[in-house]
């Protein structure tokens, strides 16, 4: 194995890949499959005062026929790990308050020269503010100032929930509060957002609140409320609409044009 790892410029651990791979081709009789495996982001000064792993798993495309010699599978191997090192895009995502985080998170990504596929927003966003605070948007800020109620004085199910934790609760106005001051920059990568809100009229209003801060803007209505909808049995649906999200924005694998499962 030695000499044709070294003929084909293949490292050890492309050769593990590759045997990897072939393990599964074994297994499951699939002529093609996918495969990755964690890589490192940390890259020059942007992240290196962030606290916590950066990492991204990157995905491998394998094909092995009946007529695919050893020869060919580790060369299209080798070529596929080398792609995906070269391709470590993000796929960023977050559900009501953490929407908004995932797309500072993006836009922190592509200002340090990282490349974002989608950001996926379920029930929650930040709009367009032209530079100025959240706030600023009335109806935002009357849909916070409501929940902020709820939650001060008890009402409905979850401001009953958070009414028997303070410390939960005041984690919680905290960051709508912060919210309400954060200034949304544009972000250099499409949107999908997964509403539970069926009507029309959202799905106009929030496409119009995030279109000057994305390359596109899709929204998808996903069934139960902003509370349920990642609970059982919502929460297939949901998984179901982000795949589907993830699968049209991917980038292609770089050999015949299809996008990477």
């Amino acid at each position: 194995m030695r000499p044709l790892q070294e003929r084909l410029g293949m490292s050890w651990f492309m050769v593990a890949s590759a045997a990897l791979a072939a393990l599964l081709h074994h297994a499951t009789g699939a002529p093609r499959l996918t495969f990755g495996f964690p890589v490192d982001t940390r890259e020059g000064d942007a992240f290196a005062r962030v606290v916590g792993p950066c990492l991204n798993t990157v995905v491998v495309p394998s094909r092995c026929g009946a007529d695919t010699t050893v020869g060919e599978f580790l060369e299209a191997v080798r070529d596929g790990v080398l792609d995906a090192l070269e391709d470590r895009h993000y796929t960023l995502g977050g559900w009501s308050f953490g929407a908004a985080v995932a797309q500072e998170a993006a836009r922190q990504l592509t200002d340090a020269g990282e490349r974002v596929d989608v950001l996926l927003c379920l029930d929650g966003y930040a709009p367009d503010r032209k530079g100025r605070p959240v706030a600023t948007d009335l109806a935002f800020l009357a849909a916070q100032l409501r929940l902020q109620a709820d939650v001060l004085l008890g009402r409905g199910a979850f401001g009953a929930k958070l009414a028997r934790a303070p410390r939960l609760r005041r984690v919680f106005l905290s960051r709508i509060r912060a919210l309400l001051r954060h200034r949304p920059r544009p972000v250099p990568c499409p949107a999908v957002v997964l509403t539970a809100s069926a009507r029309p009229a959202d799905a106009v209003r929030i496409r119009r609140a995030l279109a000057p801060l994305h390359t596109s803007t899709e929204i998808r209505p996903v069934p139960g409320d902003h509370w349920s909808m990642l609970t059982a049995p919502q929460v297939g649906a949901v998984a179901r609409e982000a795949d589907r999200a993830i699968a049209l924005h991917v980038h292609t694998d770089g050999t015949d044009g299809e996008p990477r499962p």
